[in-house]
């Protein structure tokens, strides 16, 4: 599966494309989560500091453009947010939730 097709397919409804840089970024940080689950458990050791190793930036930096892109769906769309999260969002996603909804799609198409 590209994980990377998949995460642009979600997000371009809420406006958000390529030019974001967190997009790649989304995409491996799902793609480390789909290989290993219990990575949700570390988020800044297992995801944020492997990513910001390949892109030569620090971990901050990696969390930031993924909460950038919750951020811009949640002000794009709202409501298309809470339904693929299927549960009440009363706030902007955090970066690891955002990635959790994503995740739980993902994985809906695997099946």
């Amino acid at each position: 599966m590209d994980v990377e097709r998949e995460v642009c397919e979600l997000l371009r409804p809420f406006g958000i494309t390529e030019k974001y840089i967190g997009v790649s970024q989304l995409a491996i940080a799902l793609q480390l989560l789909l290989e290993n689950p219990e990575n949700i458990h570390a988020v800044q050791k297992r995801i944020y500091m492997v990513i910001a190793e390949r892109f030569c930036v620090g971990w901050k930096t990696i969390e930031r453009n993924i909460r950038t892109l919750s951020a811009a769906a949640w002000r794009a769309d709202p409501q298309q947010l809470e339904s693929l999260a299927q549960y009440t969002l009363t706030k902007r996603p955090t970066a690891v939730q955002f990635m959790e909804i994503l995740l739980r799609c993902i994985r809906k198409k695997l099946v």
